[in-house]
């Protein structure tokens, strides 16, 4: 990132007295994690900031943990390169995986030989959560 980029990104960010560097720009409207144009291309501040960190692109297959709870925090202290499957694993650790199935759940689901209506129905989700869950497309990191 260049200087200038470091000054426009830092001037959206808010440091706090317990290490969080607190996103105050704009945020995707879906995920709801602080987004930034970088090089003509929109990126998660948390990713730019770990990459920085790194000196090189996130590897392939990889992702940007937080090791905190906070969502909108881009502090490269609180940040680190890991798989799927431990950010899951960090969020069931902390309480913020927005589900309301549970491992078990879905090893019932993947198992499940019903329609795929029924067992949303039993579940109280979509049938295309169950298609997602079924297709490995969702809940990837569990076997």
């Amino acid at each position: 990132m260049n200087t200038e980029d470091w000054i426009k990104f830092m001037d959206n960010v808010e440091i706090t007295e317990d290490g969080h560097w607190i996103w105050l720009g704009v945020q995707n409207p879906g995920n709801k994690y602080g987004q930034m144009k970088l090089n003509g291309r929109k990126r998660t501040c948390h990713s730019i900031i770990l990459e920085e960190v790194l000196g090189r692109p996130i590897q392939k297959g990889k992702l940007t943990r937080h090791l905190c709870k906070e969502k909108l925090c881009c502090s490269p202290d609180h940040l680190k390169e890991g798989t799927p499957a431990e950010n899951a694993l960090d969020k069931i650790r902390d309480g913020t995986m927005l589900s309301k199935l549970t491992a078990q759940d879905v090893r019932n689901i993947r198992a499940d030989t019903r329609y795929f209506k029924e067992i949303a129905e039993t579940y109280n989700v979509t049938k295309h959560h169950i298609g997602l869950i079924k297709n490995r497309k969702s809940w990837k990191w569990l076997d």
